[in-house]
């Protein structure tokens, strides 16, 4: 009777644990992400979340290029753009970079959601410095450069999102 309760045990523990791994790890993918960044000279990256896989996607002269193979990133490419996402304190950024009086350049937006927290920002020339300030100015700050370069390390090889814009 005492080997058959301890058993019972180590089954519900272990059920347990297997259930709070699993949570943790979903965890670490979002909910949803959604990605822009363009301009009208060099086009537009939209970067978009479908269960596990992302696609990235090309618009040049207003026509999107729907050939964005999808990508599925692997456990630790996740924990390390949320990792990324806390490093550059994107918590912080402010809701709106508007313009300021330059009217061709670089737009982006970003909605990230997790079961925990939500990332939402967009930006009209305009970019985050490393407290989440506007810099006001149409150069891509150090903040928001890597930024992106996080976003391209989480796309790997199918990332064709510039540098710089």
């Amino acid at each position: 009777m005492k080997l058959r309760s301890l058993f019972s045990l180590t089954f519900v523990i272990t059920a347990l644990l297997a259930a709070h791994a699993t949570a943790a790890g979903d965890s670490v993918i979002p909910q949803k992400l959604e990605i822009y960044i363009g301009n009208a000279v060099l086009g537009a990256w939209h970067v978009r979340l479908h269960e596990r896989s992302l696609t990235c996607t090309r618009e040049q002269n207003g026509t999107p290029d729907q050939n964005g193979l999808p990508v599925t990133p692997t456990q630790k490419q996740w924990q390390a753009f949320r990792d990324a996402l806390a490093q550059l304190r994107v918590a912080q950024w402010q809701q709106d970079y508007a313009s300021t009086g330059v009217f061709d350049g670089t737009q982006w937006h970003i909605d990230i959601i997790y079961p925990d927290r939500k990332f939402a920002a967009k930006g009209d020339n305009n970019f985050p410095d490393a407290d989440g300030k506007p810099n006001s100015s149409p150069i891509w700050t150090t903040t928001f450069r890597n930024f992106v370069a996080a976003v391209r390390r989480l796309l790997g090889q199918a990332s064709s999102i510039p540098d710089d814009l």
